[in-house]
């Protein structure tokens, strides 16, 4: 297993994110037509309870 660290944002900024992932663990796509017009490609990541 190997962790890396991503990060992402909000189009406006005001929710910013970080989480290590294991994308070799598994990702899934969606198929609708707004998904495959962003060409979105989820990978889930469990939550943490601690804020910086």
């Amino acid at each position: 297993m190997t962790l890396t660290t991503y990060s992402g944002r909000c189009h406006c900024g005001a929710v910013q994110f970080e989480a290590e992932a294991d994308l070799q663990a598994g990702t899934m796509r969606c198929n609708c037509s707004i998904c495959a017009k962003s060409r979105f490609w989820a990978a889930l990541v469990p939550a943490v309870t601690s804020y910086l």
